[in-house]
């Protein structure tokens, strides 16, 4: 077992082009991966306050829906309940954003972007919240909620870091 220094920082990447960071430390956890229809390959890694660095690839298959069932072509439906405002002026080095979601079959995840590459999930998914690190500056934040058949949404805001 690595001993690591510090508490490690873990993130997770997908070879469909998602990305996130885990919640958590020494103990931490990844409440929803997105998974595209088929085989899907997810790295995870670690690093320490040292530097040091360990991944892990994992393939994960997701099988299609059941025939018969039809496409889900309808995406969710979401809204930021706070701030209520869609521009924002904060001192803060973060913001936390807070939503609600649904769908006709089940909201899978919810997703948040801004700046410079910077993403991750949102916390919960009918009731979500997101806590973004700021850049000093403007900082368009888009929110997205997704289902399983990957329709999604999105709201945005914008936050001026000052």
């Amino acid at each position: 077992m690595w001993n690591f220094v510090g508490a490690p920082q873990v993130s997770w990447q997908t070879d469909g082009g998602s990305a996130g960071t885990a919640q958590g430390g020494a103990i931490w956890s990844i409440p929803v991966i997105p998974l595209n229809i088929g085989s899907n390959t997810i790295t995870i890694t670690a690093i320490d306050g040292a530097h040091r660095s360990v991944a892990q690839t994992q393939q994960i298959t997701r099988a299609a829906a059941t025939a018969g069932a039809g496409p889900d072509t309808t995406p969710p439906q979401i809204a930021m309940t706070s701030p209520a405002a869609t521009i924002v002026a904060t001192g803060d080095a973060a913001i936390t954003i807070l939503g609600v979601a649904s769908d006709n079959v089940a909201v899978d995840h919810v997703a948040w972007e801004a700046p410079g590459g910077r993403g991750g999930n949102a916390t919960g998914t009918t009731a979500w919240s997101a806590v973004v690190p700021l850049y000093v500056g403007t900082n368009p934040i888009t929110v997205r909620a997704y289902d399983a058949a990957g329709n999604s949404r999105f709201v945005a805001v914008t936050v001026v870091r000052q």
